[in-house]
Parts: structure tokens; sequence; C-alpha cells
């Protein structure tokens, strides 16, 4: 009982001190429109009561998955739902506080890393490897690989991992229990932590179900192992609970899934139109698929995350123990060649975002290597160096913005190809993000834009850290271990708190705010607000700061083209020039004998135009307008009364 106490206690620490860590990395931006779309799952469940897209409408993606039949519409937006109800728990606590809605969001990504970490080194003890061992695999993993640089992202990817690693850990609990038998109380925990992790981490992204039949594999090979058992009437008992058991999953996958659309993607139908695409789609790019993560410059996992190739004689060295992290590797690799093709890359990514899941299995691969080399001085130091140009590694990632690197190659005067900067050396993301820092270009996180900022976070983390260290060096004050865990807790939320004033959100915008000020005055429930435009800084500012109170949709990012302008101008006729999208969108939005509110900053691109106003102004039976100045820029709000209908 005392060292279970005692490596749980390990494990709270580590989860403190990495998540201390990747405090100070904190971006709170977005890098892709992956995380728009995963953030406005997360606000919709939160602020609606249902997952919509209202708010990403605008983004062209979205626009056209919108537009399918159901339940293949279903199928393409509704991404697996696991993100989006932990993240709406998220957005609640900030809408109470006050605080950012997206810039909290982030925090999750920071907790998930962390606390695979924590798990991470319990599988490692329960593998029966030593305490230093475990330590040293727990502080490889979070600090070099590229989960540190993920860690100030907000994707599904993250989640996937830690259940993952939940499940690989209980997976270990099984095997042993198979060999030697615990008591029955143990075994049903551990199986069913093994069951429930593994469904919420097909619930994060349904990539981890590649990891099942492994995981099925690996026990029935495990069973050869086991000690002959007596036999009994528990042993008909358990065959019986386990066919009802299965019985009556298939009957809810077939009959109560399909009805729910969260799940759209987990239905029976969904995996039949996944295994007709698999069989009827052409592949010509499968072979660089299927090497691209082991060889390529760009992309490679042991270019991306140098100490997992400690994994490869790890392989030779224990490989009953290891067999299985290599066997989910490859199949998550077949999958995404077999899914994406040419796409297999993920276009703005850090390394492989898709293998992230993997990467604390590649390490508990790695970790017979780790466990001699901390045997010995020269192993040890032969450690340090990997280690270190491991983590000097993930610095490029987390310092440097990854988007900044793809604009550039595509902004370049001889654009480079997305196909280069995988498969050339010289086009690396390593390269240039090296080439960055050293030009002294500022790095991506909170901390260097908000200097004021700098000397407070770093006490705080300081005086956070110390006392972590020091309750749990300390016998008597390991129980305080708790304290400090709420303290990093209180410490991450001060984040949005700290940094809400940057402009990214828009908050130090007087327009934007008195704009919104008036809304929320004038606004009456169920009137609709329609803002121009998506991936704007009045979008960011409503995504981060907008309340339950309002429906809100997001018009495309639009500029019409000389032409059309020169047509609208002739004409007088918006729609000459209008974004077909754009007015689908408001179409839906216009209900009759209601109001419908248009926000436009002079900042979106077009505005001067007026297009949507026009529009609105020829389909309306009145309008007012006010405009609202800023520093810089101006925000007109305008109110259209919807005609009744005619029927």
């Amino acid at each position: 009982m005392k060292e279970s106490i005692s490596r749980l206690n390990f494990a709270l620490a580590i989860f403190i001190l990495l998540s201390l860590v990747y405090c100070l990395f904190y971006n709170g931006l977005f890098s892709t429109d992956d995380e728009h779309i995963l953030s406005t799952q997360a606000l919709s469940i939160a602020f609606d009561g249902e997952v919509n897209f209202s708010r990403v409408i605008g983004n062209e993606r979205v626009f056209s998955y919108s537009r399918y039949v159901k339940p293949y519409a279903d199928q393409a937006l509704n991404i697996e739902p696991a993100q989006a109800l932990f993240g709406s728990l998220l957005v609640k606590v900030a809408a109470a506080c006050g605080i950012g809605r997206v810039q909290t969001l982030f925090l999750l990504t920071i907790w998930v890393t962390a606390a695979t970490a924590a798990v991470l080194f319990l599988t490692v003890l329960r593998m029966g490897y030593p305490l230093p061992s475990a330590l040293m695999a727990a502080a490889i993993f979070g600090l070099g690989t590229i989960v540190l640089p993920y860690s100030k992202t907000y994707f599904r990817d993250p989640l996937a991992m830690f259940f993952l690693t939940c499940a690989w850990f209980f997976l270990q609990a099984v095997k042993q229990d198979i060999v030697t038998p615990v008591a029955a109380e143990k075994r049903i925990f551990y199986w069913a932590g093994l069951v429930f992790a593994l469904i919420a981490g097909v619930l994060a992204k349904n990539i981890v179900l590649i990891a099942s039949p492994v995981m099925l594999l690996d026990i029935l090979l495990t069973l050869r192992k086991r000690q002959p058992a007596s036999k009994n009437g528990w042993k008909r008992w358990k065959w019986i609970t386990l066919i009802t058991a299965v019985i009556l999953a298939v009957v809810c996958w077939f009959l109560v899934i399909p009805s729910i659309p969260l799940l759209a993607r987990f239905t029976p139908d969904y995996y039949s139109l996944l295994a007709r695409f698999f069989r009827d789609t052409p592949r010509p790019y499968f072979l660089e698929a299927i090497i691209g993560p082991f060889i390529s410059p760009g992309k490679s996992l042991f270019i991306f995350s140098p100490i997992l190739i400690l994994a490869v004689p790890g392989l030779i060295l224990r490989f009953k123990s290891t067999w299985q992290a290599w066997a989910c590797l490859i199949l998550m690799v077949i999958g995404q060649a077999l899914f994406y093709d040419f796409e297999w890359a993920g276009h703005i990514n850090w390394g492989l975002r898709y293998l992230l899941p993997v990467i604390p299995l590649m390490l508990l691969a790695a970790i017979p290597v780790i466990d001699r080399l901390l045997r010995v001085w020269a192993g040890r130091l032969i450690l340090l160096l990997l280690s270190v140009f491991s983590m000097g590694v993930q610095l490029l990632g987390v310092l440097v913005p990854v988007d900044n690197f793809y604009h550039s190659m595509y902004a370049a005067a001889e654009p480079v190809s997305e196909w280069s900067t995988i498969w050339q050396a010289r086009y690396s993301i390593l390269v240039w993000n090296v080439k960055w820092l050293v030009n002294g270009q500022q790095v991506g996180i909170a901390l260097a834009r908000i200097p004021e900022k700098v000397l407070l976070i770093l006490v705080l983390t300081a005086l956070l850290t110390l006392l972590t260290v020091l309750c749990l060096s300390v016998q008597r004050t390991r129980r305080y271990l708790w304290l400090c865990l709420v303290g990093c807790l209180i410490f991450s939320f001060f984040l949005p708190v700290s940094y809400q004033n940057e402009d990214s959100y828009g908050m130090m915008r007087s327009d934007l705010r008195k704009s919104y000020q008036y809304l929320a005055q004038q606004a009456k429930p169920g009137d609709a607000v329609v803002i121009r435009s998506y991936g704007t800084p009045v979008w960011f500012f409503w995504m981060n700061w907008a309340g339950p109170q309002f429906h809100w949709t997001a018009l495309p990012y639009y500029f019409p083209m000389p032409a059309l302008i020169k047509k609208y101008a002739a004409s007088g006729n918006p729609e000459d020039a209008l974004n077909t999208n754009t007015r689908l969108i408001i179409e839906e939005s216009m209900l009759p004998g209601s109001n419908l509110w248009l926000l436009l900053p002079s900042d979106s691109p077009g505005a001067e135009l007026e297009l949507e106003k026009t529009w609105l102004t020829n389909h309306s039976s009145f309008i007012s307008c006010t405009t609202f100045e800023g520093e810089t820029e101006n925000t007109e709000v305008c109110r259209f009364v919807i005609p009744p209908s005619e029927s």
C-alpha cells in the first residue's frame, strides 16, 4: 500500500512539474483551421447544448461539408466528441470567471500531455523497471519528443494519446494478472480500465481503434503462459457475462449509436463507408506515405523525436515486450496512408501529428535500452547527450510558430512545394526554425508577447516547482502534494487572465468591445447575429469573449475579383459580386419576422463595398445602423428587420 502511494506521489509530482514547464510555453493562439473547428465544437456544446458549426461556417471546408446529405454531413462535420466534451467544461469555467474562452481551451492540452507523462511513469514501473528508469522515461517523453511543441496546441491527438497510454497501463496490469492472478476486485478494475480507456481513446480519435487488434493479440499470446485454473462455476458465469456484454454492445452499436449525430463517426455505416473507400480508392503515393514517416528529412519520427531511435535496439533486446508498440506504429502509418494518400504528411505540422498517440508506446519500446544505459557511467553520458539533443529539437518546434514556416515557403520569390519541405533537407522546417531564432525573430509563446508578465510568471513557476520538489523529497510533507496540484491548476488559469489584453483576441480594440456591449443590450433572444468575417480580428474577439446569449454566424473571408467589383459598380446589384456561400449563409440565418444583426468592422476584407449590407437592405423592411469608432478601426452594427413570411 505504501509503495502504491509513493508511486502516485511521484506521478502527481511529474504532472505538476511538466504542467508548469508547459505553462511557460503557453501560446493561446490557433495554428490551423482544425483548431478553429475543434474549439467551436466545445463552444457550441457549452453554450448551445449541442454541436453546431455556425461560428466556423465561413470556413470553406466546413461549408462544403454542411452541404452533404445526411448522414454524410454528420460524419464529415461531427469530429470525434471527446475533445469537445472536455473542452466544453473549460469553456463554462472560463465564461463563469470572465476569462477568454479560447485562451482557456488551450490549457486542456497542457494537462493532458502532463497526465500522459504521469501514466507513462506508472506504466514503466508496472513493467518492472526501477524508479530512475521510470523518472527518466517521463522526463524524456515530456521534454524530448514532439509532445512538447504540441502541448501548446488544441488538437485531438494529445487526448487520444493520453487515453491510449492509460489503456496500455491497464494492458500491462491485465497481462500480469493472467500470468499471476490477483484478487477479483483488482481483475475487474484492470479489465474495466482497459475497456473504458480504449473506448475513450477511440472517442478522442478513431485512429486509436488500430491499437485494439494489437492489444487483443498480446492478451491472447499471454494467455498461453497462464497457470492452469481450477474448474468452477465462476468460469461459466464469467463466459455468460462476457457473451451477454458483447451482444448488448453489438445491439447498441447497430440500433442506438446511429441515432446520435454526435457519434456519426462510430456507426456501422461509417465504418463500412471507410472499408469501401479503402478498397476502391487508388493510392499512387502509398509507398511514399509508408516510408516517409521513417526516413523523410522533413517528417521522420526519428528526426523530430531523436530519442525514439532507442526503440530500434529496444526491439532487438526485448522483442516480446516491445513488438506491440512497433505494431501500433506501423498500423497507424498504414492507416494514414490508406486514408490520406498524398496528404499523409498532414500539411501544417511539427513532424507528424497523427503519430502523437503512439509516441508514449515507442518510448516504452525504448525503455530496455534506457534502463541499461542508466546502469553505467558511459551509458548515462550517451543518454544525457541524446536527451539534450532531443530537447533542443523540441525547443525549435515550441519557440517558433509552425505556420510561419509554411507561409514563408509559399510566399517565397520562388515558392517551395510541400513535397520539397518533406523530402529535401535544405527546405526542412528544422533548418528554417534555426535561422528564425538566430536572426532574433520573436518566439511564438505568449510570454514573449507580454514582457511585463515575465517576472511574475517566472517567480510563480519557480515557487511552485520548489514547493513540489520539497514536498516530494520530505516524507512527512508528501501529503501536501495535493495542495501543490491545486496551486498548479490555479496558476494555469492565471495564464489566460494574464494574457487577456494581448492584441490577438481584440480585447484592447474599443470598437469591438463597444459593438459587443451594444449588441448585448439591444439584441433579443432569438435574434441572429452575422459577423463579417471568419478568420478576422472580429471573429477572434467573438470566439474568445462572446457569451452564451448569442447565436452568431461567421461569413466567409472573401474579397471579390476586380472584374466583379466593376460589374457591381455598373449595375448596383450586390449579387453581381456577392460570394455565393455568403448569400446562402445569410439566407439561412434570416428568420421571417425577426431581427438580423450584421457586424461590419472596417478591417474586414471588402467591407467598404458593403455588399452584405446592401443585399440585406433590399430584403428587409427596416434597417438601422450604428458605428463605433476605435483608435485605428471602426465597427458598424446594423439591425435588419426581416419581413414576415408571405404564407
